[in-house]
Formats: structure tokens, sequence, C-alpha cells
């Protein structure tokens, strides 16, 4: 069996099968060339978690979304592929909300 520990700020990402459910990505600077963002599963990160901003943070498994430059593509079999997203290219964490807002 193969294991892939990321390392320096990578996380290990499996791109998400089906065509993402997010609306879609307009470029409102049309100078600059950006590639549509991409929706995966967070398979390993360089550390147990990784913090955002002190309340939020990225664990195993989580449903994220990314930019696609600067990532490292690693093919594991013939077919199948992960990758190695720079931290920073992390743009949105998907979670269930399990809380009910209550009205002030």
């Amino acid at each position: 069996m193969l294991t892939i520990q990321p390392l320096n700020g990578f996380i290990l990402v499996r791109e998400d099968e089906t065509p993402s459910t997010v609306a879609r990505f307009r470029n409102s600077n049309s100078d600059v060339d950006m590639q549509e963002p991409v929706t995966g599963r967070v398979l390993g990160l360089s550390n147990d978690q990784i913090f955002f901003e002190d309340h939020l943070e990225v664990r195993k498994y989580d449903r994220v979304l990314y930019s696609p430059t600067n990532v490292i593509q690693v093919e594991v079999s013939d077919h199948q592929h992960i990758y190695l997203v720079p931290f920073a290219n992390l743009l949105a964490v998907f979670r269930a909300d399990t809380k009910v807002p209550q009205e002030v």
C-alpha cells in the first residue's frame, strides 16, 4: 500500500468525480487569466489540522474549494490521480451547518 504524506503547507486532495455544484465562477477582471475553482476531498494534511483565522479548521475528509493553479498532480494508478494543493490555494471549506441559528 502506498502512503503519501504532504509536507510544507501542502494538502493532499482527491478531486470530486462529479461536476461541482458551486455556482459558476465569474472573473470580474478580464485582464487576468484565471482557471475555474475545483472541489475535492482532503485526504491528508501536512499537520493533523490547519487553522484559518482562529475559528475555522481544515480536517481530513473535508470538502474544499481550491484554485487549480500551482497544483501538483500525482498519478497513483493508471486512472487515479490525486493532487498536492498549496494551502494558499484553498478558497473555501464546505460543512453542513449543525447549529440552528437563533433569532435575535
